[in-house]
């Protein structure tokens, strides 16, 4: 099954993105995800080991990693970087 993604508002100052089963509308940060998905695997995967590297040291060092949903690391990341 292809997942689609399309914003969801967890709070209403903060936007993320959820995952649906059917095609929605991406917005703006459509051509984000076209982009990605020509990207190398290899690239894309070293990029995830540094998302789980950034979001678990330094201010976040008291992180117990097998407890950190992958949401809640993208929506650290983002806050962190204003993104």
């Amino acid at each position: 099954m292809k997942l689609i993604f399309k914003q969801a508002e967890i709070n209403p100052n903060k936007k993320v993105f959820h995952s649906t089963g059917h095609n929605s509308s991406i917005g703006h940060y459509g051509i984000w995800f076209k982009f990605v998905k020509h990207l190398p695997k290899k690239l894309i995967y070293f990029c995830a080991m540094q998302l789980g590297v950034e979001v678990t040291t330094g201010k976040y060092s008291n992180t117990v990693v097998p407890e950190l949903t992958f949401m809640n690391a993208v929506k650290r990341f983002g806050d962190d970087y204003k993104i």
